[in-house]
Protein backbone atom coordinates (compact mmCIF):
# COMPACT_ATOMS: atom_id res chain seq x y z
CA UNK A 1 0.00 0.00 0.00
CA UNK A 2 1.46 3.36 -0.83
CA UNK A 3 0.84 6.10 1.74
CA UNK A 4 1.52 9.53 1.91
CA UNK A 5 3.16 11.47 5.17
CA UNK A 6 4.91 14.60 4.77
CA UNK A 7 6.27 15.16 8.13
CA UNK A 8 7.09 13.05 11.88
CA UNK A 9 6.23 15.83 13.96
CA UNK A 10 1.92 15.59 14.11
CA UNK A 11 1.39 19.11 14.38
CA UNK A 12 3.36 20.12 10.61
CA UNK A 13 1.13 17.00 9.57
CA UNK A 14 -1.90 18.16 10.74
CA UNK A 15 -0.61 22.14 9.33
CA UNK A 16 0.10 20.39 5.94
CA UNK A 17 -3.65 18.71 5.55
CA UNK A 18 -5.95 21.42 7.58
CA UNK A 19 -6.80 19.04 9.92
CA UNK A 20 -6.24 18.82 13.49
CA UNK A 21 -5.14 15.06 14.85
CA UNK A 22 -4.75 13.75 11.66
CA UNK A 23 -0.87 13.36 12.31
CA UNK A 24 -1.08 11.14 15.05
CA UNK A 25 -3.28 9.07 13.26
CA UNK A 26 -1.24 8.75 10.22
CA UNK A 27 1.85 7.94 11.88
CA UNK A 28 -0.36 5.12 13.67
CA UNK A 29 -2.08 3.71 10.91
CA UNK A 30 1.84 2.81 9.37
CA UNK A 31 1.96 1.02 12.36
CA UNK A 32 -1.45 -0.66 12.00
CA UNK A 33 -0.73 -1.96 8.11
CA UNK A 34 2.56 -3.54 9.26
CA UNK A 35 0.87 -5.58 12.52
CA UNK A 36 -1.72 -6.66 9.83
CA UNK A 37 1.39 -7.71 7.65
CA UNK A 38 0.77 -4.91 4.61
CA UNK A 39 4.04 -4.02 2.96
CA UNK A 40 3.98 -0.25 3.04
CA UNK A 41 5.69 2.76 -0.13
CA UNK A 42 5.75 6.42 1.34
CA UNK A 43 5.44 9.36 -0.64
CA UNK A 44 6.74 12.93 0.99
CA UNK A 45 6.60 16.03 -0.63
CA UNK A 46 8.93 18.79 0.58
CA UNK A 47 7.92 22.43 1.46
CA UNK A 48 9.05 25.13 3.40
CA UNK A 49 7.12 23.96 5.91
CA UNK A 50 8.10 20.16 6.05
CA UNK A 51 11.96 19.91 4.59
CA UNK A 52 13.68 20.31 7.96
CA UNK A 53 11.33 17.71 9.62
CA UNK A 54 12.21 15.47 6.47
CA UNK A 55 15.29 14.08 7.45
CA UNK A 56 13.92 12.73 10.82
CA UNK A 57 11.09 11.25 8.90
CA UNK A 58 13.81 9.30 6.58
CA UNK A 59 15.80 7.87 9.62
CA UNK A 60 12.17 7.32 11.48
CA UNK A 61 10.79 4.90 8.38
CA UNK A 62 13.95 3.57 7.72
CA UNK A 63 13.42 1.83 10.79
CA UNK A 64 10.39 0.60 9.98
CA UNK A 65 11.03 -3.45 8.42
CA UNK A 66 6.98 -3.37 6.46
CA UNK A 67 7.95 -0.15 4.77
CA UNK A 68 9.61 -1.33 1.36
CA UNK A 69 10.57 2.23 0.36
CA UNK A 70 10.26 5.97 0.78
CA UNK A 71 10.32 8.36 -1.96
CA UNK A 72 11.14 12.10 -1.10
CA UNK A 73 10.32 14.65 -3.90
CA UNK A 74 10.45 18.54 -4.18
CA UNK A 75 7.00 20.35 -4.57
CA UNK A 76 6.19 21.18 -8.00
CA UNK A 77 3.35 23.75 -9.34
CA UNK A 78 -0.07 22.55 -9.81
CA UNK A 79 -2.40 23.17 -12.08
CA UNK A 80 -5.36 23.64 -10.12
CA UNK A 81 -4.28 24.22 -6.32
CA UNK A 82 -0.75 25.93 -6.11
CA UNK A 83 1.12 27.92 -4.04
CA UNK A 84 4.63 29.50 -4.62
CA UNK A 85 5.11 29.76 -1.15
CA UNK A 86 5.72 26.01 -1.44
CA UNK A 87 8.44 25.85 -3.53
CA UNK A 88 11.70 25.19 -1.63
CA UNK A 89 14.56 27.39 -1.63
CA UNK A 90 18.03 26.47 -2.91
CA UNK A 91 19.56 26.56 0.73
CA UNK A 92 16.94 24.06 2.34
CA UNK A 93 17.50 21.57 -1.03
CA UNK A 94 20.70 22.00 -0.45
CA UNK A 95 20.78 21.03 2.75
CA UNK A 96 18.31 17.99 3.18
CA UNK A 97 20.37 16.23 0.19
CA UNK A 98 24.02 16.83 2.68
CA UNK A 99 21.78 15.66 5.39
CA UNK A 100 19.41 12.55 3.04
CA UNK A 101 22.86 11.49 1.39
CA UNK A 102 23.98 9.89 4.68
CA UNK A 103 20.80 8.09 5.17
CA UNK A 104 20.69 6.72 1.17
CA UNK A 105 24.35 5.36 1.82
CA UNK A 106 23.25 3.27 4.87
CA UNK A 107 19.89 1.70 3.77
CA UNK A 108 20.09 2.49 -0.73
CA UNK A 109 17.22 0.13 -1.21
CA UNK A 110 14.92 2.11 1.47
CA UNK A 111 14.79 5.88 0.63
CA UNK A 112 15.09 7.94 -2.69
CA UNK A 113 15.41 11.84 -3.31
CA UNK A 114 14.36 12.69 -6.67
CA UNK A 115 16.22 15.94 -6.67
CA UNK A 116 15.45 18.83 -7.27
CA UNK A 117 12.93 19.19 -10.97
CA UNK A 118 14.62 20.32 -13.62
CA UNK A 119 13.85 23.88 -14.37
CA UNK A 120 12.83 23.47 -18.02
CA UNK A 121 13.96 27.16 -19.44
CA UNK A 122 17.39 26.57 -18.28
CA UNK A 123 20.29 25.94 -20.58
CA UNK A 124 21.51 27.23 -23.76
CA UNK A 125 19.27 26.39 -27.24
CA UNK A 126 21.72 23.16 -28.00
CA UNK A 127 20.93 21.56 -24.64
CA UNK A 128 17.60 22.65 -24.71
CA UNK A 129 16.89 21.02 -28.34
CA UNK A 130 18.71 17.66 -26.81
CA UNK A 131 16.86 17.06 -23.63
CA UNK A 132 13.69 17.84 -25.52
CA UNK A 133 14.09 15.74 -28.60
CA UNK A 134 15.36 12.87 -25.79
CA UNK A 135 11.94 13.42 -23.76
CA UNK A 136 9.70 10.67 -22.50
CA UNK A 137 7.07 9.24 -24.53
CA UNK A 138 3.58 11.24 -23.37
CA UNK A 139 0.96 8.21 -23.55
CA UNK A 140 -2.17 10.24 -22.98
CA UNK A 141 -4.76 9.67 -25.66
CA UNK A 142 -2.44 7.76 -27.52
CA UNK A 143 -1.64 4.74 -25.29
CA UNK A 144 -4.52 5.09 -22.75
CA UNK A 145 -7.38 7.05 -21.41
CA UNK A 146 -8.94 7.99 -18.00
CA UNK A 147 -12.35 7.79 -16.97
CA UNK A 148 -13.63 10.50 -14.43
CA UNK A 149 -15.91 9.45 -11.50
CA UNK A 150 -18.83 10.64 -13.76
CA UNK A 151 -18.00 8.82 -16.58
CA UNK A 152 -16.08 11.43 -18.77
CA UNK A 153 -13.35 10.26 -20.42
CA UNK A 154 -10.17 12.36 -20.32
CA UNK A 155 -6.72 12.51 -22.12
CA UNK A 156 -5.06 12.62 -18.56
CA UNK A 157 -5.65 12.38 -15.05
CA UNK A 158 -4.01 15.37 -13.96
CA UNK A 159 -6.21 17.35 -16.67
CA UNK A 160 -9.48 16.47 -14.64
CA UNK A 161 -12.21 17.33 -15.98
CA UNK A 162 -10.61 20.55 -18.11
CA UNK A 163 -13.56 20.76 -21.06
CA UNK A 164 -10.79 21.11 -24.00
CA UNK A 165 -9.46 17.69 -23.26
CA UNK A 166 -12.92 15.78 -22.28
CA UNK A 167 -13.09 12.99 -25.65
CA UNK A 168 -16.23 11.45 -24.56
CA UNK A 169 -18.51 9.83 -22.07
CA UNK A 170 -19.13 6.15 -20.98
CA UNK A 171 -22.29 7.15 -20.25
CA UNK A 172 -23.28 7.35 -23.79
CA UNK A 173 -20.73 5.43 -25.86
CA UNK A 174 -18.93 2.84 -25.66
CA UNK A 175 -14.87 3.08 -24.98
CA UNK A 176 -14.00 2.22 -28.13
CA UNK A 177 -16.34 5.02 -29.82
CA UNK A 178 -14.64 6.97 -27.45
CA UNK A 179 -11.13 6.00 -27.99
CA UNK A 180 -12.01 6.87 -31.63
CA UNK A 181 -14.26 10.09 -31.32
CA UNK A 182 -13.63 13.05 -33.00
CA UNK A 183 -12.44 14.91 -30.22
CA UNK A 184 -9.93 12.43 -29.35
CA UNK A 185 -8.54 12.31 -33.25
CA UNK A 186 -8.15 15.50 -33.08
CA UNK A 187 -6.03 15.97 -29.76
CA UNK A 188 -4.21 12.95 -31.20
CA UNK A 189 -3.40 14.30 -34.73
CA UNK A 190 -3.96 18.29 -33.73
CA UNK A 191 -3.97 21.00 -36.75
CA UNK A 192 -1.59 23.43 -36.91
CA UNK A 193 -3.70 25.77 -38.34
CA UNK A 194 -6.04 25.49 -35.46
CA UNK A 195 -2.99 27.17 -33.15
CA UNK A 196 -3.64 30.81 -33.85
CA UNK A 197 -0.35 31.96 -32.25
CA UNK A 198 3.00 31.09 -30.37
CA UNK A 199 5.89 29.43 -31.33
CA UNK A 200 3.71 26.10 -31.91
CA UNK A 201 1.83 28.48 -34.84
CA UNK A 202 4.49 28.40 -37.66
CA UNK A 203 7.27 25.58 -35.97
CA UNK A 204 8.61 23.39 -38.59
CA UNK A 205 8.93 20.61 -36.14
CA UNK A 206 5.20 20.76 -35.24
CA UNK A 207 3.72 17.51 -36.94
CA UNK A 208 7.14 15.48 -35.80
CA UNK A 209 6.69 16.87 -32.22
CA UNK A 210 2.94 16.12 -31.56
CA UNK A 211 2.31 12.87 -33.32
CA UNK A 212 5.96 11.45 -32.30
CA UNK A 213 6.73 11.90 -28.57
CA UNK A 214 4.02 13.98 -28.28
CA UNK A 215 3.45 17.46 -26.86
CA UNK A 216 3.06 17.49 -22.27
CA UNK A 217 -0.43 19.07 -22.21
CA UNK A 218 -0.36 19.30 -18.20
CA UNK A 219 3.36 21.39 -18.41
CA UNK A 220 2.10 23.48 -21.34
CA UNK A 221 -0.82 24.68 -18.98
CA UNK A 222 0.81 24.55 -16.24
CA UNK A 223 3.69 26.75 -17.62
CA UNK A 224 1.32 29.39 -19.97
CA UNK A 225 -2.24 29.42 -18.37
CA UNK A 226 -5.33 27.09 -17.80
CA UNK A 227 -6.61 28.67 -21.24
CA UNK A 228 -3.49 28.34 -23.09
CA UNK A 229 -4.65 24.67 -25.00
CA UNK A 230 -2.11 25.02 -27.54
CA UNK A 231 0.77 26.60 -26.05
CA UNK A 232 4.37 24.76 -26.34
CA UNK A 233 6.01 22.17 -24.04
CA UNK A 234 7.98 24.45 -22.00
CA UNK A 235 10.51 21.86 -22.52
CA UNK A 236 10.90 23.03 -26.14
CA UNK A 237 14.11 25.11 -26.85
CA UNK A 238 11.82 27.46 -28.90
CA UNK A 239 9.05 27.89 -26.08
CA UNK A 240 9.26 31.52 -23.75
CA UNK A 241 9.84 31.43 -19.99
CA UNK A 242 6.42 30.84 -18.62
CA UNK A 243 5.44 30.05 -14.56
CA UNK A 244 7.70 28.51 -12.42
CA UNK A 245 7.53 24.79 -12.35
CA UNK A 246 9.67 23.37 -9.69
Amino acid sequence: MQVSIDALNPHIIDRLMGLTGYGEKILQTLDYLGEAGIKVRTNTVLTPINIKDAVSLAWYLTKKPYILRSNFTCYGRSLYRHDDSLFCSPEDIENFEEEFSKIQMEFPDKVNFSGANDNPYAGDESLRKKNFWERAYCTANRRGVVVLPDGKVTICEELYNHEHFIIGDLTKQTLLEVWNSPKALELAYPQQAAVSNGPCHDCSDFQRCHEGLGRCVREALKAYGYDQHYAPDPRCPRAPVGSRLA
